[in-house]
């Protein structure tokens, strides 16, 4: 008797030993992310192993495995989507890090290889619940375009907006509080910054009452107050 036993025990380990390798949602977001985006060698090998290992308990019309094929299917369509609305056509292209899209626990995460869009509201792909938190739009060579506030699956605030030329050179930064503009960085060809601005303070209707302005790098700027026409009526180098 311990004898058969012994042998059903090797029996389940031979038939055990396999199986595909099985991933959570998360686990599966990022391995695909790194082999279909990012063209990982050792993420596309380790998919390789495991589609092969699926497709064959398929063949045995395993529903188990037919819809844990499914599931990868829907995040590479997923994410063959997002690569053509990023630019896959240019030249120069760099996609956002695994670090960044993968974001957890209050990080900032990037809201077009993470987020997507459904019924005017924006879900986190691995949860499928609304996003709240902050997300990067990038420019296709990489650089941050947008840095957006969320809330609740709606944009509660855009926190910062950079401005390129058609070569991918960044040209200025924005940045945002509240709705309203509290910095301005204006860059030249070589990437040196030409003009600094920084609001100060607001009348109430939303003019600028007080900025400070630096320009070509200088050590000391310029303490401008406006009128409510937007008339520099005072002006004080510090």
């Amino acid at each position: 008797m311990k004898k058969i036993l012994t042998i059903l025990f090797i029996g389940l380990l031979l038939c055990s030993c396999g199986r595909y390798k099985e991933l959570n949602k998360e686990e599966k977001f990022k391995l695909l992310y790194e082999a279909e985006v990012l063209h990982k060698k050792e993420a596309r090998k380790e998919v390789k192993e495991i589609y092969e290992k699926i497709n064959k308990y398929i063949e045995k019309k395993d529903e188990d495995a037919i819809k844990e094929k499914e599931e990868y299917n829907k995040i590479v369509n997923f994410f063959k989507g997002q690569i053509i609305m990023y630019g896959i056509f240019l030249d120069g292209i760099k996609y956002p890090s695994t670090k960044e899209v993968m974001g957890k626990d209050g990080e900032i995460i990037n809201t077009q290889f993470r987020l997507y869009h459904d019924s005017g509201k924006y879900y986190d792909y691995i949860t499928d619940k609304l996003y709240t938190g902050l997300g990067t739009l990038r420019n296709w060579n990489g650089e941050i375009q947008k840095v957006i506030k969320f809330e609740n699956g709606e944009i509660k605030d855009l926190i910062q907006n950079n401005s390129f030329d058609m070569n991918g050179n960044l040209l200025e930064e924005v940045y945002y509080e509240n709705g309203d503009i509290i910095a301005v960085r204006k860059y030249n060809e070589k990437r040196e910054i030409k003009e600094e601005r920084y609001i100060l303070e607001r009348y109430k209707n939303g003019g600028v009452k007080k900025d400070y302005l630096v320009v070509n790098g200088n050590k000391k700027g310029k303490l401008r107050e406006f009128n409510k026409n937007n008339v520099v009526i005072k002006e004080e180098e510090k």
